[in-house]
């Protein structure tokens, strides 16, 4: 899925243009604004790549469901008939919930449920209700109003939701989007992300998204629901760290739902969680060539990461018994969740793989087998997506593109200043020659300063 992404005043970046290939490696100084490419193109594409639409469909209904308790338990003087109206309402709810997970599917596009039959027919009943509760002095209506007045205002946002209006996907999107550049830039307030009055993120077709004032905004072109079609999932990876700590940090879930609606920032990113729900998931049986590429990972770090029926991630070294993944090195975490990805099928052709300095904690030599094996991730379909310093992988990857010429139309190389601002080096071979002369710079300095 190839993307020419432009970028302007997201943080530290500047203006950056950025051409997403099979591999696409994103370079530069420290606190030049590559997490910020990363992060926001995560979020992007992770959000369109969900049925956000029928996600929010099923959170109306639930607070619908919700209202209806508030409103049965606080009816005075009850009755039987008013006992069997409730439970005719609440049968209709699950219709409507029932035919909005039917057609739940891979597909992110919102393709409206045929349910618009089921909620005129909840509707009715809800006002049948009101009428019943309004007989003689009304006192019945007078002391659940405000939670009548709820399901009222729940079912005109179903109706909407249930019309086929695309304006309400782009306002679903919206929504989500701004949830997830909350949560994976862990901020409260996403304009804090601005470093003008206003980021814009461009994917190249007139899909947009933009940050400003009034919040954020979406643009969806008509190219982009063909592209989503063939996206697969979309794969953040970063320290491991988190992976370490899984259990403790699925904990941490508790603090966001008790800190959030006070303003607090969950200190986990959303990116992990999401993740981590892929890896719980039970996904079809990973394919030869993937498995190929899993074998060659686990036969660097002789053994492999695994998930236990508890949940656990353990590390199993062959021939030795296995030990939770906080025991093993660094590098194996690294590197090993790749396998681990392969093996559990959350990566597979058309997926998308973010990784935040991929060299992380890895010796030279693994840093070369890393690259090596970003590269068969791309020839084999996923779209991997690198931000990393390693002179060592620049060197290695500009050695692989010299040798084999069909790389250079499948490698995109970023390289951004100090000011976040992308170069242009005109050419990929270009892009790598400049980024690794930025990055062995200091080696030379240092050289210059031994001379007599």
């Amino acid at each position: 899925m190839d993307l020419n992404v432009e970028i302007k005043n997201l943080g530290k970046v500047a203006h950056a243009k950025v051409s997403i290939r099979p591999l696409t490696v994103i370079t530069g100084c420290n606190s030049s604004g590559k997490s910020f490419i990363t992060r926001g193109l995560y979020s992007i594409l992770h959000t369109l790549n969900q049925d956000v639409v029928s996600a929010y469909i099923l959170n109306v209904l639930s607070l619908t469901n919700s209202a209806l308790l508030r409103l049965s338990d606080s009816i005075p003087r009850r009755s039987a008939d008013d006992d069997a109206l409730l439970a005719d309402i609440g049968l209709l709810l699950e219709g409507v919930r029932q035919s909005v997970a039917d057609r739940l599917s891979p597909s992110p596009l919102y393709q409206p449920p045929a349910s618009q039959l089921v909620l005129n027919d909840l509707k009715t009943a809800v006002a049948e209700l009101a009428r019943r509760l309004k007989v003689g002095k009304g006192t019945k209506m007078q002391a659940v109003k405000q939670h009548y007045t709820d399901i009222e205002d729940y079912l005109s946002d179903l109706e909407f939701c249930l019309s086929g209006d695309v304006g309400f996907y782009t306002e679903a999107v919206s929504r989500a989007l701004h949830s997830a550049f909350s949560g994976n830039f862990q901020v409260a307030d996403i304009k804090r992300l601005l470093s003008s009055d206003s980021a814009n993120f461009s994917l190249g077709d007139g899909t947009e998204v933009s940050i400003g004032d009034k919040g954020l905004g979406f643009k969806l072109s008509a190219a982009m629901p063909g592209s989503l079609q063939s996206l697969k999932n979309v794969v953040y990876l970063e320290s491991p760290v988190y992976y370490k700590m899984r259990n403790a940090l699925k904990d941490a879930r508790l603090f966001r739902l008790n800190m959030l609606r006070r303003g607090a920032v969950n200190p986990v990113p959303q990116y992990f969680y999401d993740l981590d729900e892929m890896l719980e998931a039970e996904l079809p049986p990973v394919n030869e060539v993937f498995g190929q590429i899993a074998d060659k990972v686990e036969a660097l770090i002789n053994g492999r990461l695994a998930v236990t029926p508890s949940g656990e991630i353990v590390y199993s070294e062959r021939g030795r018994q296995s030990v939770p993944l906080n025991m093993a090195s660094s590098g194996i975490s690294n590197i090993g969740m790749i396998a681990l990805l392969l093996r559990r099928n959350v990566l597979d052709e058309g997926s998308f793989l973010f990784i935040d300095e991929p060299e992380m904690n890895l010796h030279t030599s693994w840093q070369h087998a890393m690259l090596d094996v970003l590269l068969d991730l791309s020839r084999a379909g996923v779209n991997v997506v690198v931000a990393t310093h390693s002179l060592d992988m620049l060197h290695r990857l500009e050695a692989k593109v010299e040798a084999d010429a069909s790389l250079l139309g499948s490698v995109g190389v970023c390289r951004l200043s100090s000011d976040g601002i992308s170069l242009e080096d005109g050419s990929v071979l270009g892009g790598l020659r400049a980024a690794k002369e930025a990055l062995g710079a200091p080696y030379l300095e240092v050289i210059e300063e031994r001379l007599p």
